[in-house]
C-alpha cells in the first residue's frame, strides 16, 4: 500500500511538472509571437523612414538653392534640439547627372575636430527614425497641409537619454508652429508631458489627463 501510495504522488508530481512545463512553454510561444511581430513592425517603421528620406530626395530635384537650406536647417534644428550631446548637422548634395538632379542625403556630425560624414544607409535606428519624424515635419509645411501628425510607436528605438528632447521638439512645434502630435504609444517614457493623456481598453477611450475635447 506505501509503494502504491509513493508511486501515486509520484505521479502526480509528474503531471504537476508536466503540466506546468507546458504552461511555461506556452508562455514563452506567446512571448515569442510577441516579438516577432514587434520585430516587423519595427521592420516596417524603418523601411518607411528610409522611404522618407528617399521621396525628400525627389523632392529636392526641383527645389531652389534657398528651400535645400530650409530643410537642411530643419533638419539641423531638430537633430541637436533632441540630441543635445551630439553634434549632429544635415546635409543634402545636389547634382547634375544625366541631365537631371541628383540628391543625396548625409549626416554630419563633428568629433574632436574632424568632421564624419554618413550616408542614409548606414544611419543609426533611433536617428533616422528623428529624421523621418521632422521630414514629416518638413513635407506638411512644404506642400501647406493641415498641421496634424500621428506617430503609432514611431519612437521605440530612441534612447531613453534623448526623450527629454524629442518632447521638447514636439512642444516647440505645437507652440510655435501651431502643430498637434498625436502619439499612440505603449512608452510611458512619452506620457508624463503629454498635455492630453488618454487611454484605450477594449475599444473604450478615456481621458486620463488634461482639459476638455476642443470642439
Amino acid at each position: 500500500m506505501k509503494r502504491y501510495e509513493k508511486l501515486k504522488n509520484k505521479a502526480i508530481n509528474i503531471n504537476s511538472n508536466i503540466n506546468a512545463s507546458k504552461r511555461r512553454l506556452k508562455n514563452s510561444k506567446d512571448r515569442l509571437d510577441e516579438l516577432n511581430d514587434r520585430v516587423e513592425k519595427l521592420r516596417d517603421e524603418y523601411k518607411i523612414h528610409s522611404e522618407s528620406i528617399d521621396v525628400l530626395k525627389e523632392i529636392i530635384e526641383g527645389m531652389s538653392v534657398n528651400h535645400i537650406e530650409k530643410i537642411e536647417n530643419m533638419i539641423t534644428y531638430g537633430l541637436q534640439t533632441i540630441f543635445y550631446d551630439r553634434d549632429y548637422a544635415a546635409e543634402i548634395q545636389v547634382e547634375d547627372k544625366r541631365n537631371s538632379k541628383h540628391a543625396e542625403f548625409y549626416l554630419l556630425e563633428k568629433r574632436e575636430g574632424k568632421v564624419i560624414r554618413t550616408n542614409k544607409d548606414a544611419i543609426g535606428g533611433g536617428v533616422k527614425v528623428i529624421l523621418g519624424f521632422i521630414l514629416q515635419v518638413f513635407y506638411i509645411q512644404y506642400f501647406n497641409l493641415n498641421r496634424i501628425i500621428f506617430c503609432d510607436e514611431s519612437f521605440s528605438q530612441l534612447s531613453e537619454s534623448y526623450i527629454d528632447g524629442l518632447m521638447e521638439f514636439i512642444n516647440q512645434l505645437a507652440d510655435k508652429r501651431g502643430y498637434k502630435i498625436i502619439l499612440i504609444s505603449h512608452d510611458n517614457r512619452l506620457t508624463p508631458q503629454a498635455e492630453r493623456l488618454y487611454k484605450v481598453n477594449k475599444g473604450e477611450i478615456k481621458l486620463v489627463r488634461g482639459g476638455e475635447d476642443d470642439n
